[in-house]
């Protein structure tokens, strides 16, 4: 997690870590943030892995963060907690999520589709797709 900050202080981890929904997963580690996660993270599950590299993104705090599934591997209650968070975290920056997830309105600013190869604004897929 350090990689991208690696003066953070502990708060800062802890903010993160909050926000990225490893709160509870932490105070099951015998050596908290010092335990060992493998080559990869292969001791950690793919939500772990996945909440992980979400809060060393929000940790690098960028004016820009692009972001793909961000809430894979995790289960609805804490995909949901998490997204709350992100959405919170990133609030006065450009965020850019590519997700398979529909987010309800006033979450985002706006929704971009490809279909078919081309790029189309949610509110001209009426207009564009029989969907």
């Amino acid at each position: 997690l350090l990689v991208v900050r690696p003066h953070a202080l502990d708060a800062e981890l802890d903010d993160v870590a909050r926000r990225a929904g490893l709160t509870n997963f932490l105070a099951t580690l015998p050596a908290g943030w010092a335990t060992p996660a493998g080559p990869d993270g292969a001791a950690l599950s793919g939500g772990q892995r996945q909440r992980l590299l979400l809060a060393r993104a929000l940790l690098a705090d960028p004016q820009v963060l692009v972001l793909d599934e961000p809430t894979a591997h995790l289960d609805a209650v804490t995909e949901q907690a998490v997204l709350d968070d992100l959405l919170d975290a990133t609030a006065g920056r450009t965020l850019l999520m590519s997700t398979h997830r529909r987010l309800l309105p006033g979450q985002v600013d706006a929704v971009l589709r490809v279909d078919n190869g081309a790029l189309v604004r949610a509110d001209e897929l009426a207009i564009t797709s029989s969907r």
